[in-house]
């Protein structure tokens, strides 16, 4: 990413008309000739940073400050393609599963290459699809540009329009964070701010901003009319292999990296532990209780429904429920609450004020959350994309973690057939524990009694509200004696069949 210049048009070309085939030959076997050979790394131990050539001792002191002592597989070889950000003869492209260290694959040769030549202007744009994801990506390079004495703008929409152009009329950052809406408003419309300087081009979760031309972002930031080439990096755990959706992007020369084992589109991490758990759909409130409480009060859990509307009836249901029963204060997190409301309950459980984390699929993509012990699909996933993003939000980097669906018996022949497309899946059959879900039906049964006669107030003090919403959570009166189960044992990891 830098010094040893751009290549020649006649290479541009040729790069690019390898690209010209058409989408329908796109599949799961690459047709692109540059993916069918990539530069492999595995999913083993990581690189020391004494090991690590070239680095700036500024960046290694701020990623010790940081508790970061080695650079994951996916970061070491992305430095030494980039040689550090030395080298711009290639673009890259990163598939990775989610959870190995992508963002900070990119933003350490981002960030070394920039300070290698100080010049107060912008050269470094990163491009992602929500302002919640900008917002992590901007926590991640603060420290890394701070270090270098670099500048770093954040354009998402946190700030009103009129702020944020200011900043960046003012402060010419060497570096900015933006979503495609907020980049697209700002170019050609915020005086003082262009991308004629710009250098290097970071496309994360390029699958998602790739349906999101039509505002414009892309157009406007690769038509910039820079003096020279710009490098671009386009990062996914899913990265698409469609030639017309990839031609966009006007690749050079481009290195795919992904890992030594991917055989198949989609891939798990492999400290991930998989259960499936088959329940009928009136019986679902009272498993997810049973799982809640086994899992007990120090498992960080995410749990995962497939509409904003399930999102918040399930929220009012373990607020009603109470930490009595669930072992543990849940909030919600969804498309359907505020940029704000959405921030205080992510802070919240990222602090451990919050054990629970209620939402939809809003979350499944990127988002970064430390120490999640456990993924509850209360909604089992249509794709195997969306099984794979929901599933890693636990098991990051190297750590271990579980993930649990709840499947309605009809659901498990599609669950199994999805399933095959996830590289690495071995889902294991998990009954719980017969006593375990009758000491918890009494009050799963109460509390809906509570919803559906629209009380105000949970058990725990907090505040109810949209009683009618909260009584459609009800399930119908069906009952059926339990058979004799298996008993579930809580672990480090998560819950084990005894």
């Amino acid at each position: 990413m830098g010094a040893n210049g751009g290549g020649d048009e006649d290479d541009r070309r040729a790069s690019n008309a390898k690209t010209s085939v058409s989408s329908k030959d796109a599949g799961s076997v690459p047709v692109l000739p540059w993916m069918r050979l990539p530069v492999a790394f595995d999913a083993g131990s990581g690189v020391g940073l004494e090991a690590v050539s070239g680095m700036d001792p500024r960046l290694t002191a701020a990623l010790r400050d940081q508790g970061i002592e080695e650079l994951f597989p996916v970061q070491a070889t992305v430095w030494r393609e980039t040689a550090g950000g030395a080298c711009d003869r290639h673009d890259i492209c990163i598939a990775a599963p989610t959870g190995s260290g992508k963002t900070l694959a990119y933003a350490l040769p981002l960030v070394s290459a920039l300070a290698a030549r100080p010049a107060r202007a912008l050269r470094g744009l990163v491009v992602l699809p929500t302002r919640d994801l900008a917002g992590q990506v901007f926590g991640v390079l603060a420290p890394l540009c701070a270090a270098l004495g670099l500048g770093l703008g954040l354009a998402a929409g946190r700030a009103g329009g009129a702020a944020e152009a200011a900043m960046l009329a003012s402060c010419a950052p060497d570096v900015l964070v933006a979503t495609p809406g907020r980049l697209a408003g700002h170019v050609g419309a915020t005086p003082g701010f262009g991308l004629g300087a710009l250098r290097f081009l970071v496309v994360d979760e390029c699958d998602r901003l790739l349906r999101q031309s039509y505002q414009g972002w892309l157009a406007a930031t690769l038509g910039t009319g820079a003096a020279r080439r710009v490098v671009k990096v386009v990062a996914s755990a899913t990265l698409t292999k469609d030639p017309a959706k990839l031609l966009k992007l006007g690749l050079h020369a481009p290195r795919f990296l992904a890992m030594a084992t991917e055989a198949q589109r989609y891939s798990l991490p492999p400290s991930l532990k998989e259960f499936r758990h088959v329940v009928s759909a009136e019986r679902k409130p009272e498993a997810l209780a049973a799982l809640l409480r086994a899992l007990g009060p120090d498992a960080p859990t995410i749990v995962f429904t497939s509409s904003l509307e399930t999102t918040a009836r399930l929220q009012r249901l373990l607020a009603a429920l109470g930490e009595g029963v669930t072992r543990g204060h849940s909030v919600e997190y969804s498309g359907a609450l505020g940029p704000d409301r959405r921030r205080l309950a992510l802070e919240a459980f990222s602090a451990r004020r919050a054990r629970i984390l209620v939402c939809s699929d809003a979350l499944t993509r990127g988002m970064d959350v430390a120490g999640v012990a456990a993924v509850v699909n209360y909604d089992a996933p249509v794709y195997a994309k969306t099984y794979v993003h929901r599933a890693g939000r636990t098991a990051r980097a190297g750590a271990p973690g579980a993930v649990y669906t709840l499947l309605r018996r009809e659901e498990v022949r599609h669950f199994r057939a999805m399933l095959r497309k996830a590289e690495g899946s071995r889902v294991a059959d998990l009954a719980l524990d017969r006593l375990a879900l009758a000491e918890v039906a009494p009050a799963v049964e109460a509390a809906l009694r509570r919803l559906q006669a629209g009380e105000d107030v949970a058990p725990d003090g907090r505040e109810a509200g949209q009683a009618a919403a909260c009584a459609k959570a009800a399930r119908p009166q069906k009952r059926r004696r339990f058979a004799t189960l298996p008993t579930l044992v809580p672990t480090p990891q998560g819950i084990a069949v005894a």
